[in-house]
């Protein structure tokens, strides 16, 4: 495991739009993860609390599929959990809050979800920590871990040679490089009993994240990550910005980027109980 201490604006870089939802149908990469997570929560109701929430499109997708359950989310950035509480559709209760001091009770909550959280913390042990105390005896805890430095991955590989390898601290803030062991570690020495663990994002995915999704954020002429301004655009509207923001080389490698996304999300379905690749979504059990 290394951690960088880097300063990132979550103000600035927010992740997600107000009216979005992950719609099921779609062969995009999000949709994995919450379809793992709605198959691992079927049978469980009650309170769920997404810890780094952001703008909320995934717990509305949730309370979308899901609307039985009492949801809440907690976010750092009081930015995105403005744009998030603009969204009236759904009843979702939404906190700024710290990972390592939520602004919850003790075990007031059935299920915890992190999805891609946990690498941008400086303290992960004090979040899983955290997650564990608002969980209630036999909670569900679930998480999705970018694993980027799983040996024999391609960012395992251009980590060491040093090739790009900081491009994801840059562009994305993650400060930590997880293993799978690190998280699984993290989650043990708490006391949580791992319950379920699949994987997505193997060679293809590797590929697509790095070349199609990260590196051109390099040489785009808008640095800044600004999706809350995307909103619900037609596919004309999204080329016609693309071109302004991208210019035309960029766009058609983005438009060659959807096509190698939609390949490796079949290939995270069919390899998804094989560990070559840096997605972790792994499930934990607080002990009664």
């Amino acid at each position: 495991m290394e951690a960088k201490e880097e300063r990132f604006d979550y103000e600035e870089h927010i992740w997600g739009t107000v009216e979005s939802i992950i719609g099921l149908e779609s062969k995009r990469n999000s949709v994995l993860g919450l379809k793992r997570f709605l198959e691992i929560i079927e049978s469980v109701n009650g309170r769920l609390l997404e810890i780094g929430c952001g703008t909320g499109i995934f717990i509305k997708s949730v309370k979308h599929y899901r609307p039985d359950l009492e949801v809440y989310g907690c976010d750092i950035s009081k930015t995105a959990i403005t744009i998030a509480m603009k969204n009236k559709k759904y009843d979702i209760h939404y906190k700024i809050g710290e990972t390592s001091a939520l602004p919850y009770k003790d075990k007031s909550f059935d299920i915890v979800v992190m999805m891609d959280v946990l690498e941008h913390l400086k303290d992960v042990e004090e979040a899983i920590k955290e997650a564990k105390r608002v969980l209630k005896e036999g909670g569900i805890c679930h998480l999705l871990v970018p694993c980027e430095a799983n040996r024999f991955t391609l960012h395992w590989l251009m980590w060491k040679l040093k090739i790009g390898y900081n491009l994801k601290r840059e562009y994305a803030g993650h400060i930590q490089r997880l293993s799978r062991y690190d998280v699984h570690r993290f989650v043990e020495e708490q006391g949580f009993i791992i319950v379920k663990e699949t994987f997505s994002f193997h060679f293809i995915g590797q590929v697509y994240d790095i070349f199609f999704d990260y590196l051109p954020r390099k040489f785009q002429r808008k640095k800044t990550i600004d999706y809350e301004r995307k909103q619900a655009l037609s596919v004309k509207e999204k080329i016609s910005r693309s071109l302004k923001e991208r210019g035309i080389i960029l766009t058609l490698w983005a438009i060659l980027g959807r096509l190698v996304e939609t390949v490796a999300f079949y290939e995270s379905g069919i390899l998804k109980n094989f560990p070559l690749a840096i997605g972790i979504h792994l499930t934990c059990q607080k002990e009664s």
